[in-house]
């Protein structure tokens, strides 16, 4: 879960983020938590991983991205770049 305070207002955007292939955490706890915060915004990313850095990691960094950013970013392989400049060490 996220969170994003707009400037100027006493708004926080928050965002849930629920892997769709993951099965520990049922989709619609999720969908639940969301609709209990206020300002609440759910979204369902690609793939089965419940650790954020497992699996599918440039969609969800793309998806962190764009939350913080308030816009959609284009991350074409930004991990795989990140790990290609330290010589492939995480």
């Amino acid at each position: 879960m996220m969170s994003r305070t707009r400037s100027g207002s006493n708004a926080v955007a928050v965002w849930v983020l629920h892997r769709a292939e993951q099965r520990l955490l049922p989709l619609e706890a999720s969908r639940a938590l969301t609709e209990a915060i206020p300002n609440g915004e759910f979204r369902v990313i690609p793939g089965p991983d419940l650790s954020p850095n497992c699996g599918d990691v440039d969609t969800l960094v793309g998806v962190i991205a764009e939350f913080l950013a308030g816009e959609t970013i284009e991350l074409d392989g930004l991990v795989r770049k990140a790990l290609e400049r330290q010589g492939g060490r995480w």
